[in-house]
């Protein structure tokens, strides 16, 4: 198995991609496009030496995340100790940035745990 199939196989396995460096795309679309397939979040961590953002994406399913999810998620975040300045988020996507490189994971568990009761369908009236 080369460290791309790894990669791509513990991800599937975690529900969350984990990636560090620059040289990535092929490894986020792969993995992107097995989301999509399967209807589920795409979740990334990007690690950098210290730090890593840990990302949402919900374009990948058919659901977007409700508002009390949203809140729900920068509430987890600042838990973790991340400040409101380093949280975006939108009804399909949501970040956190400058997360410490071991705390990471353990975010990202927590998102994919609660992601299931925080997701709604789309209003696609209109």
């Amino acid at each position: 198995m080369t460290k791309a199939e790894a990669v791509l196989s513990e991800a599937r396995d975690k529900l969350y991609l984990r990636v560090r460096g620059r040289n990535t795309s092929s490894l986020e679309h792969t993995h992107f496009s097995w989301c999509k397939e399967n209807n589920l979040p795409y979740l990334k961590i990007w690690e950098k030496s210290k730090y890593a953002s840990v990302s949402l994406n919900t374009d990948t399913t058919s659901y977007v995340l409700s508002e009390a999810g949203r809140k729900r998620l920068v509430q987890l975040a600042r838990d973790h100790g991340i400040k409101a300045g380093n949280v975006a988020h939108s009804a399909t996507y949501f970040s956190a940035d400058n997360v410490l490189n071991e705390q990471a994971g353990a975010l990202a568990v927590e998102m994919i745990s609660i992601y299931e009761t925080i997701k709604e369908s789309p209003n696609r009236e209109g």
